[in-house]
């Protein structure tokens, strides 16, 4: 009885495509069927054989040579049996594919010729159109192939900038139909314009000034890329035609080491210009203070500047060797972003015409260490800092004389109060014991009782001695007594009219007033 179908074929231009046609025999005669074939770019044999028992393909062609859509029928008769085999065929041809993907490796701001092999695709001398998508590929307007001929064609590449590019080239015939390849640029960067070595101290910037032109007779406005930490600098700079002037680059390291960074100036007109940056961080040396000189028994203080330069807070451990003579605060130290901290280093001495040393270390782990040596010299005890005690006429006040043993043994003292000026004095030592065995670094005591008679200013002095020592060493703290009115636990009671003034008369008894004008 036969059978008709319907065949579809897509394929893009100047390809082909097969269909191969089943036909099994399965009589035990041999077959011969004929073919009647319609359709532009088919194509198919005349005849085929089919042995007995058999299964034999016949092949069905459609080869386009360009763009298009196309009908046709194929019709296959059995011509032992009679039998028809009726097929609708449908063509579409798509836009051709690449005739080759070329792939090459070149440098920038260096020219590369390549060479393409260009076949004609048409049936006469033809001459082609040329074009590219890429900017820096240059070449002939045109070239002429010879028929059923390939002709090579020139190509340029000329590219500014580092990268990986790919773009076309096409062929264009007279009749618009075409040819084109597919080209992938592996641009390497060019070779650094120099070497640039820059030095600093951590934590410390550092100015280099490096030159850049512009070779073309437009303003030309250069891209800046910096690679490598610590590195700062303007990210874009433009020059006059033909201009020429110095970029400023700024190195601020905040860790020590060696290492390398780039600088680049890129354009998509004159192409690339870069540096190679041989960069190098030091720790900062250490800073010397001013040698400190004290009195035993008594401290000098002196501040340390910090400066975080980061934008994160910043944790800082100390280490200090020498922590009986040089104390540190605030230990440990945290600095918000970017902000200053003036830690205090005080001075206690802990012997007398002794070289006392220390080395007093902020520690960070982010941005490394800043690092002080300190130096102090302790002398003999002179006058301590004075103790007021203030008191109420008739009563009685006290006050305290804080005294720190300096040494690093235990030793013994004895404390002593005597007054100054003629007569009795209004002080006293309170407690007991005049003698104190105080431990290294200790501190010891001693109360002293104010009673003052009149309204007056009173001195006195307590002397710590130590004992045991061939020498006499002593300190001597001042005491001022400042007698004070007593309070008159009397109320007073005032009433007025507004818009008014009241006046009244008050008593007022003055203390010891006459003994005071007896006496003058």
């Amino acid at each position: 009885p036969g059978t008709k179908a319907e065949l579809d074929f897509v394929c893009p231009a100047r390809q082909q495509i097969t269909q191969d046609i089943p036909i099994t025999n399965k009589s035990d005669k041999d077959w011969v069927i004929s073919s009647a074939l319609s359709g532009e770019h088919f194509s198919a044999p005349r005849e085929v054989r089919v042995p007995a028992g058999r299964t034999k393909n016949y092949p069905l062609i459609f080869a386009p040579m360009w763009i298009c859509e196309v009908q046709g029928m194929l019709t296959l008769k059995n011509n032992d049996t009679l039998e028809k085999y009726i097929y609708t065929l449908k063509g579409r041809a798509e836009e051709p594919l690449a005739e080759n993907h070329i792939q090459v490796e070149c440098r920038a701001r260096e020219q590369l010729k390549i060479k393409l092999n260009v076949p004609n695709i048409q049936h006469d001398d033809t001459v082609y159109d040329v074009e590219s998508d890429l900017a820096f590929l240059s070449g002939d307007a045109q070239i002429m192939v010879p028929r059923m001929e390939t002709s090579k064609y020139e190509i340029t590449l000329s590219p500014a900038l580092g990268g990986q590019y790919t773009g076309s080239v096409t062929f264009t015939a007279p009749n618009q139909q075409y040819l084109w390849y597919v080209i992938t640029i592996n641009v390497t960067r060019p070779p650094p314009e120099a070497e640039v070595p820059i030095s600093s101290e951590m934590r410390k910037a550092v100015i280099a000034e490096v030159g850049i032109g512009n070779p073309t007779g437009e303003e030309q406005v250069f891209e800046v890329k910096l690679k490598g930490d610590g590195l700062i600098g303007a990210d874009t700079i433009a020059l006059g035609p033909y201009e020429s002037k110095d970029y400023e680059l700024v190195f601020a390291p905040l860790s020590a080491g060696i290492w390398e960074g780039s600088l680049s100036f890129h354009s998509e007109v004159v192409g690339e210009y870069w540096y190679k940056l041989l960069l190098q961080a030091h720790e900062p040396e250490p800073v010397q203070l001013e040698d400190m000189h004290c009195d035993l028994g008594k401290s000098k203080a002196v501040q340390v500047l910090i400066q975080n330069p980061m934008d994160q807070e910043l944790n800082l451990s100390v280490v200090n060797t020498n922590p009986i003579n040089f104390v540190v605060s605030p230990a440990p130290l945290t600095l918000k972003p970017f902000q200053d901290a003036t830690p205090t280093i005080t001075y206690q001495p802990s012997a007398m015409d002794e070289h006392q040393a220390a080395q007093i270390t902020f520690l960070s782990s982010r941005v490394g260490s800043w690092v002080f040596n300190v130096t102090g010299h302790g002398h003999p005890p002179t006058r301590m800092d004075e103790v007021v005690i203030q008191a109420p006429v008739g009563w009685s006040g006290n006050g305290n004389v804080v005294f720190r043993n300096p040494f690093a043994t235990t030793m013994r003292f004895v404390a002593k109060l005597r007054g100054v000026g003629d007569g009795p004095t209004d002080f006293a030592l309170m407690g007991k014991r005049a003698t104190h065995t105080v431990e290294p670094f200790s501190v010891m005591q001693v109360s002293v009782s104010y009673s003052p008679k009149v309204i007056a200013e009173h001195r006195a002095v307590v002397t710590i001695q130590l004992m045991g020592q061939n020498e006499p060493l002593e300190w001597e703290f001042p005491i001022l007594g400042v007698a004070e009115a007593s309070s008159v636990k009397t109320a007073f009671k005032f009433v007025c009219a507004a818009r008014k003034e009241t006046r009244q008369i008050l008593p007022l008894h003055l203390d010891q007033l006459d003994q005071a004008i007896d006496q003058e």
